[in-house]
């Protein structure tokens, strides 16, 4: 009946003011970097990729951190955070160095996808 369909309408109406709005604000103005680690902030910044005006909600964090991890060996972890309504923190930490001082311990590293 009429009923149903203005219920079916409505919550298209809703769905798409949700959609609207997210797709509208939450949009990347500062990106910050932090942690532990050799590597300098305008390196990670340029290896991230992340664009002023990107989405906070469509982004990829794991292409993010593949970018960032290849070609830097002494990192241990990368974290990407989301802090609403405008930033991303990148949260990084470098390998530790093992106790006879010559090789560096790191976690197992994410496989890119081939």
């Amino acid at each position: 009946g009429p009923g149903i369909l203005i219920s079916l309408l409505c919550l298209v109406l809703i769905c798409a003011a949700i959609l609207a709005a997210v797709t509208v604000f939450f949009k990347v103005k500062r990106v910050t970097v932090s942690g532990e680690s050799r590597y300098s902030s305008e390196e990670v910044l340029e290896a991230a990729g992340i664009a002023e005006g990107e989405n906070l909600f469509f982004l990829n964090k794991e292409a993010i951190t593949n970018r960032i991890f290849r070609d830097r060996p002494y990192l241990d972890t990368v974290s990407i955070r989301r802090k609403f309504p405008d930033t991303v923190e990148i949260v990084l930490q470098d390998c530790v160095p093992s106790a006879d001082g010559r090789r560096t311990r790191c976690r197992p590293r994410p496989r890119p996808p081939s």
